[in-house]
Order: C-alpha cells, then structure tokens, then sequence
C-alpha cells in the first residue's frame, strides 16, 4: 500500500514502548469492546494489530490508534472525501513499530468497511498506486507483485521506493489482502542504497519480512474473528475502559506491553506474574489538520485524558502492581517528572494513590496534570489528564467514573469537552493580547551545509546516561524539569534561571549541572555526554540544527526522543536563536512561529500558520524563532573576547 509512509511523518508521535509478550488467551470480546474515541461499537481491531513479540528484535512500538474516516480525509492523501464515503469506511486502525537502529519500521493497517463488497472497493481506491503519480511527495518508483498467499482476494504486495535526503532512499514493501469485511496489511520500511531509483528491485530480507509478518497478521485477524484473544490481548479488557464521547479527538488507544527492563511505559507486574494493559488517549476536541507549520505529533490534541486498565491473576498482584505506581513506576502515559500528592480516597477502589505532572514542563509554569492510580479487584487503573486547567478535578471525578465501571457498576461517557470548559473548572476570562516571556536565546553560528532546524523534547529516567556524542551544528539546551549533569570535551556556554543576564563559560573537559530553566549552548561539533544524576525524571527542550541527511541517534536505555516536524533552514552564519514561553489567552493570536510546541490548551492553525486560541482556556507554547544575526561590535581593547548571551537578547 503506497499510503504507508506517505503517512509516516503525520503519523510519528512520543509513544516509544516496549517489548510485548504473554500467553494467549480466550475470552468472548463485549459489545463494546475495540470501539475507540468516536468510532461505533465493533470487532477488537487493535487485538488484530502485530505486537512488538511478534516482529524482529529491536522493533518497539511508536503509535496505536484508530482512525476515523473524517480524520484519514484529513491526512492529505489522493483520495477524495467523497470517494473514501463512497467505499463505507467505517474505521482505520494503524500501528507503527520502529527500528531505530536500522532506520526501519513496520506499519500494520486494518480497515472495516460494512460488508466484503465495500472492503473490495476500498481496496481498489486505496491501492491504486496511479494516484501518486503527480504527487511531488510519492515515490520515485513502484511496482505491483503477487500478493502475500494469505486471505481472500483482492491481495497484492507493493514495492515502492523514496527519496529521504539526497542520495538517502528507502524502500517500502507492502502485502495487503483481504478477510471478509476486512482490508489489512502490513508495510515493511527499509534504508536501500540503490544506482538506479527509478530501478524497483525489491530488497529481499524486507520482502521475506513482509509476507512472514503478513501471516501473522492473518492468524491474529482469524483468532480474534473467532472470539479468541491473541498473544498480548485481552477481548474483555477495552470494554472495561469508559466510551469516549462523540467527538472527541482519538490520540492513541491499544493494548500495552507488559513490564521488561527499560519499559517506560509497559504494565507493571510483580515478579513472576502476568499482565495484560489497554489504554485509550482522547483529547476535548477532535484533532483538526496543521496548517504550514505542523505542530509537533508529541504535543497535540491538548487537553487530553488517558484512561488505561491492566488485569492481573489476583487481587494481590494488582495491589503489588500499584505499589510500582507509587514507586513512580507509571505505565501508559509519557513519561516526564511526577510529584506524589497525598493519596485520595476514591469510592470503589481498595487502594489509591495521586500525584502532579506536566506533559510539557515550563519553567516558572505550576503543573498542569494531575493523575491518579488505583486497583478493583484483580484490576489495575490509571486516569490522567494533562494540558488544562482544572485537571485535578477531572482526574478525579473520571477516576471515580472509571472506578464505578470496573466494580460492575455504570460505564459512564468521558465528555472531557464538558469536563475541562466549564465556567468553575478553571475557564480564563479573555484578554486583550497574548504574551511571551524569553526562556533561553543565544547566537550560533549555522554550517553552510545543507540542514534543517527542529525542536527536540528528550526525557531522562533516573540513572540515565547517554555516551560521548556530537551533533553536526550547535544545539541550544534547557532544562524544563529535574537536573542534568552535561560534560562537555569543547567549549560551551551556560545561562542560569536565576541569573539570565550572566553567562557562564564552560571549558573543554568540564561537567555542569543544569537545573530547572538553565541553559547550554553547544557548538557544532563538540562531544559531550548527558546523564541524570537526580532521583526525578529530567526533561530537555533542545534547538538543533541538523545535516538533512542525519541518521536518528542509536537507542539510549532510559532515554526518550521526541521530535517536531522540523522547520525550515536558517541563513549560514550567525544566527540568533530564542526560545520563548507564549501565552494565548482566549481570543487571542500570534503570527506563525517557525517551530512551536504545544504545553496547554487546544490552539487553531491558520492556514498563514498562525495560531489562534478560540477556546475557554489559555494556550501554552515554546516557540522558536532564528534569525540572521548583525555583526558583532568591535571590542575596546581593554574588553576583547567573546560576548556570551543573556537570555531573550541574543547577541555574538
């Protein structure tokens, strides 16, 4: 299917898991089970989708969501809205696993459609490779081969190759069929060097990989069809989860790893026990479309709750489960600092526990998250809501919601619209005009080479610690939560929080110790190794300018990478960088940012980029801007050298 990778930059997001394994098991899915955020009642399509088990070593999973036909519209495919109605999509789900390593990744795609009529009409339309003909962003070359050997006709495998950078080429391999009402696939991705582009000549590991994983692809959809649970699901556990309300926008929803070394976000299970987890991640609204400044897929759709459940063999192991929770052990959601909170008393639960966070942190901005964890039974829950005002209450109120449904009572509609807008759950007054507060700025100077700019999130756990490495233009650095210790084998630059208009300089084969707000600037070039030396998680932003070919860095234990959708390249020469804090309160507006990240609240994109809050709470961003930067003045004798740069007033 040639939409695969078309789709994989829209598709990217925070989400990195773990390993999956555990036995199957039978269970006789519910009514409700597998519905998703706004999606009608159905088959378990996310029990269908591949697990990490069931791929090659290194593979872990980066997204699991559904889709709804209005949002696929959206993704800026070839195809028509009225063209993908027409077919009777009902719903999209897609899974992504990631091999950074090798640059590679699996998708796996399973759409309903109502009946095997409409299913062969949406395989037509959506395997019609002619459409991406004129496409400036589809592929140099495809070819179409004999499909997978499994499951009904029409099947087919898809070879398609792409051009990444320059000279930079990947090859994508997709075996697509059919079951009943069904079209699935699943599209391998490989880094090829090739002579020829226009040459498809499929790469024969990535080829045997697509049909092997087609057929497991092909058992899971026939377990599931039967009533059966695959390895790593649980038919019983998404109808345990509360419905998402009608409209709200779908982030994330599947089934979770269960807990290995280094799992951030795997079930917790104690030793020698087994568990299974399923989590469904919504936001107020539905999700709209960037405009031409994306925001970053790690940071939209805000405010959003995750809901989540794990069922365990007793009573006992859910309590054990829970103590890891407290322990700061917090499955399902990303990662980032939490402050424990005294634990609540929830009607329903045994035991609970509640602590703060933010999705974003922002110096000088309070948290803005509030979770709480709790276990019914032989069942462990978790509820969490980030990005808005009032999320306190919320949290609490969906827990005890959540609570009453895991205890047989009434599954109750999570309407988070309703939950997080109303006047007395937090709601701002609108202002006149939006606000910005400098966090960091600093002039660097840009390679000729060609590059683009991107804003990075990176999370650290405890103990944490990455190796010596250099990045190919210079980064700017800030802490946003906990502390980092950074030795640099060059030099390099510090601004403090306390002191922003003082700049320390740091000499080659130094370590310092970054907090909350401070910042590095590191030139092109310079080694340096990052480690948590804290007992709190740390989060980094960093700003850095990049060769367009640059490979994603290996894989670090206890290390999260997450990315904006890049921005344009700046000038060569000296270029000054800032990082700012913009408040949007209601009503108002800032012109486009060239690269931003979403902290709080839900802003409108403009097709100019610029970014507008029309809702009832404010809006919270990072946003970068780089310019060319003017001369330097000419030193007085007496104070030659190098001008460091306060925060906000960048200069060289």
């Amino acid at each position: 299917m040639a939409r695969t990778f078309w789709l994989l930059a829209l598709f990217l997001s925070l989400s990195l898991l773990g390993p999956l394994a555990g036995a199957a098991q039978d269970a006789t899915p519910t009514a409700d089970a597998g519905g998703g955020s706004g999606s009608p009642p159905g088959l378990d399509l996310a029990a269908m989708a591949l697990t990490p088990a069931d791929v090659p070593p290194g593979y872990v999973l980066d997204l699991a969501r559904y889709v709804s036909p209005e949002q696929f519209a959206s993704f800026g495919l070839p195809f028509a809205p009225e063209e993908i109605a027409a077919t009777g999509l009902i719903r999209v789900y897609d899974t992504f696993l990631f091999n950074q390593e090798q640059e590679g990744g699996v998708r796996v795609y399973i759409d309903e459609f109502p009946t095997p009529k409409d299913a062969e009409a949406g395989f037509a339309l959506f395997e019609d490779e002619t459409r991406f003909a004129d496409d400036p962003f589809g592929p140099l070359a495809s070819e179409d081969l004999p499909g997978p050997g499994v499951g009904d006709d029409p099947s087919e495998i898809t070879v398609a190759t792409w051009e990444y950078g320059p000279g930079v080429y990947n090859q994508d391999i997709d075996a697509t069929f059919r079951v009943g009402n069904l079209v699935a696939g699943v599209g391998v991705g490989v880094p090829v060097d090739l002579t020829d582009p226009a040459a498809v000549e499929p790469d024969p590991d990535g080829l045997r990989l697509a049909i092997e994983l087609a057929g497991t692809l092909h058992d899971r959809i026939e377990a599931v069809l039967a009533g059966r649970s695959p390895s790593g699901a649980d038919l019983a556990l998404p109808g345990l989860l509360l419905p998402a309300a009608e409209g709200s926008g779908s982030l994330e929803e599947g089934y979770a790893p269960v807990a290995s070394a280094g799992d951030v976000m795997a079930t917790p299970v104690a030793d020698g026990s087994a568990a299974i987890g399923y989590y469904r991640t919504v936001a107020a609204t539905p999700l709209r479309p960037g405009g031409s400044s994306l925001p970053p897929d790690w940071l939209q759709g805000l405010p959003h709750a995750t809901l989540a459940v794990a069922g365990y063999a007793s009573a006992p192991e859910a309590r054990e489960a829970l103590d890891l929770v407290a322990e700061g052990d917090v499955p399902f959601v990303a990662e980032g600092p939490r402050e424990r909170v005294a634990d609540p008393v929830l009607p329903g639960a045994e035991a609970a526990v509640a602590y703060r966070t933010a999705y974003l942190p922002l110096p000088g901005v309070a948290p803005d998250g509030f979770g709480v964890a709790f276990s019914v039974g032989e069942r462990l829950a978790i509820v969490e809501v980030v990005g808005g005002p009032g999320a306190e209450t919320t949290a609490l109120d969906l827990a005890a919601m959540q609570a009453a449904c895991l205890g047989g009572g009434a599954c109750a509609t999570l309407d988070l619209a309703a939950m997080t807008t109303v006047t007395g759950n937090g709601a701002t007054p609108a202002a006149t005009e939006a606000s910005t507060a400098p966090l960091m700025g600093a002039t660097v100077e840009v390679p000729e080479a060609e590059h683009y700019v991107d804003l990075f999130r990176v999370d650290y756990a405890p103990g944490a610690a990455e190796e010596a490495h250099a990045e190919a233009g210079p980064t700017l650095n800030l802490v946003a939560a906990g502390s980092l210790t950074i030795e640099v084998e060059g030099p390099a630059s510090v601004t403090r929080a306390a002191t922003p208009d003082a700049v320390e300089e740091v000499t080659a084969g130094s370590e310092v110790v970054l907090d909350v707000g401070d910042g590095l600037v590191i030139p092109a070039d310079t080694r340096h190794t990052n480690r948590n030396d804290g007992e709190d998680a740390a989060v980094l932003l960093a700003a850095v300018v990049l060769p367009i070919d640059s490979p994603p860095p290996p894989p670090v234990a206890g290390v999260s990478l997450h990315w904006s959708a890049g921005g344009p390249s700046a000038a060569p020469g000296p270029n000054a960088f800032v990082l700012e804090r913009a408040t949007l309160p209601p009503g108002t507006a800032i012109p486009a940012p060239l690269l931003y990240a979403v902290a709080a609240g839900n802003p409108e994109v403009g097709e100019d980029g610029g970014l507008t809050n029309t809702g009832t709470v404010p809006v919270e961003l990072v946003t970068l801007t780089y310019t060319p930067a003017p001369p330097p003045e000419e030193p007085l004798a007496e104070d030659a050298g190098t001008v460091a740069t306060p925060a906000g007033t960048p200069t060289s």
